[in-house]
């Protein structure tokens, strides 16, 4: 993917955080979701406890691109203080002015990669799954903005996240990694903010999840 339009006045680098007897029970290593899925468009990376602390502690990444040549992704749950208007202030205000920027990743810190909900494919996007593009052309910008796309149906991000060829699998081989599917509605919602902590809380519950092998029935300790 060719990454598009630079963003003006924004720094590169800039800082992106009846009681019955006992029977035998089984813990249950994978809560909520089925078999574990394999890396690609339209899925979420969704970082382990054991990344706290690093860059990519408590993010979300959905993917956008992942093939021999490696993965693209944009971090969803990382907002900023930064206006539309800020980084590009050639831009006219109002519906540019209401659409605050995500950082996307610490790759191209001074790009802009933007995701659009739509029933079909505008002008310089490209389908990633679903009802999600993605896009980096001025131009699809521009066309979004004259739409009046709210928050709701276009995110912009500050840089990407990329791996290498062969990289990702090592992170998802060390644990580093969540691979689940993703829903347009977790991208474009109003608490994308807290969505790390809504999906850790299925994936690693911090109490002891068991069920009743023989009955299905559930508990928690913790």
């Amino acid at each position: 993917m060719q990454i598009g339009f630079a963003l003006a006045a924004l720094q590169a680098g800039q800082a992106i955080a009846g009681k019955s007897p006992l029977v035998p029970v089984v813990i249950d290593p994978e809560p909520s979701f089925s078999a574990p899925a394999r890396p690609a468009p339209g899925r979420f990376l969704v970082a382990t406890r054991a990344l706290d602390g690093s860059y990519f502690g408590q993010t979300v990444v959905y993917l956008v691109e992942h093939d021999a040549d490696g993965t693209l992704g944009l971090i969803v749950n990382r907002s900023s203080e930064i206006r539309l208007t800020d980084a590009l202030p050639d831009l006219d205000g109002g519906p540019a002015a209401a659409h605050r920027l995500y950082y996307g990743g610490p790759v191209e810190p001074a790009m802009i990669m933007m995701l659009l909900r739509g029933a079909a494919a505008a002008r310089g996007t490209a389908l990633v799954a679903g009802s999600v593009y993605v896009g980096t052309d001025r131009r699809a910008l521009a066309a979004a903005l004259a739409a009046n796309k709210s928050a709701n149906e276009m995110r912009l991000y500050i840089g990407y996240s990329g791996w290498s060829p062969g990289q990702l699998d090592f992170e998802l081989q060390r644990g580093s990694w969540h691979v689940v599917p993703a829903r347009a509605d977790e991208i474009f919602a109003d608490d994308s903010d807290t969505l790390w902590q809504r999906l850790i809380e299925r994936l690693e519950p911090e109490g002891i999840e068991v069920r009743d092998e023989g009955r299905g029935i559930p508990a928690t300790v913790g």
